[in-house]
């Protein structure tokens, strides 16, 4: 899944080692929702990534789940938006 969304091995390194820390960081939330709600939100775009990041999930992780869950196109049917498919390396 990052290896298609950031095609950059650069990118994908970092993108992968932010969301695989999401499992040892003290949250409000589940690490494997909030992970799909960064990639969901980041649509590819390091630069999103590193905003969610800077920003400490924009105050709130929650918040960032329900910005990913509003934006327009997300029915919840998207590949990365399932546990089953949520492979950080593939």
């Amino acid at each position: 899944m990052i290896k298609k969304m950031y095609p950059k091995l650069p990118e994908q390194t970092e993108v992968e080692a932010f969301l695989v820390g999401l499992w040892t960081t003290p949250l409000n939330v589940g690490p494997a929702q909030l992970a799909r709600a960064i990639l969901h939100l980041s649509a590819g775009d390091i630069a999103e990534v590193r905003k969610i990041k800077a920003s400490n999930f924009f105050g709130d992780p929650r918040d960032l789940i329900m910005m990913a869950n509003q934006k327009p196109g997300n029915k919840g049917t998207d590949p990365y938006l399932t546990n089953r498919s949520m492979r950080l390396s593939t």
